[in-house]
């Protein structure tokens, strides 16, 4: 299991072990987390509905509830994109391989609008210019229920999600930055994602598209 490589929780860094379920995998060749629906469908992207009530369910929700007290969720849906975990999981085991088996993975957020997800949902994050070339995502789940990042639709039902990150070795981030700087002194290993703040970090950068998984949709609304 990937658990044993991080720390159950930290209040400042945003490590979060999912043990029963994200963390945990079928084997080595197939590669998919367990609790995936494996069952055929027609398409390549699935989105599951999850069990209010559920196991799952009440590991997403305490994430989320931990900025978010007061918000009323809708909706949690897992993402599963085969294509994409697996690009996922090779740069996993690329970073792995590079930093000696240093990935701090984390799980943040990101907030999205329905302008955005089947975008997401089938491609992944894009990067674009918040902080350089990069794309953003929150240590907090207020952070992204902010209006200023995920719109409201016409019946204040809004948008974001829960997303597994591989932050690796980071450093602080400057706007306009196209990739990382290099890292300790080194001209050939830059560092693996930016920050706001390398002491207590509210938000990373990452600059690879397969560096970030779309776990989870959540759907809630404003107030």
């Amino acid at each position: 299991l990937l658990c044993k490589q991080f720390k159950d929780s930290n209040p400042c860094f945003g490590f979060v072990c999912l043990a029963k379920f994200s963390l945990s995998f079928v084997s080595q060749q197939d590669n998919l987390p367990q609790h995936w629906d494996t069952r055929p469908a027609t398409t390549s992207v699935r989105l599951y509905p999850i069990q209010s009530g559920s196991p799952e369910y009440d590991e997403v929700l305490s994430l989320f509830r931990a900025t978010c007290p007061d918000k009323t969720i809708i909706k949690i849906e897992r993402v599963q994109n085969t294509n994409l975990w697996n690009s996922f999981q090779i740069k996993k085991q690329e970073m792995e391989d590079r930093n000696d088996g240093m990935i701090n993975e984390r799980h943040l957020f990101h907030a999205t609008s329905n302008t955005t997800i089947e975008h997401i949902n089938n491609n992944g994050f894009n990067r674009n210019a918040e902080y350089g070339n990069g794309t953003y995502f929150a240590v907090n789940a207020s952070y992204s229920a902010a209006d200023e990042f995920s719109k409201p639709d016409g019946e204040g039902r809004k948008l974001m999600y829960l997303c597994r990150v591989l932050t690796g070795h980071f450093t602080k981030g400057e706007r306009g930055m196209i990739e990382p700087p290099f890292r300790g002194g080194s001209e050939i290993w830059c560092y693996d994602s930016t920050t706001n703040d390398t002491d207590n970090p509210t938000e990373f950068v990452v600059f690879h598209d397969c560096q970030a998984y779309p776990q989870y949709l959540i759907t809630f609304l404003r107030v």
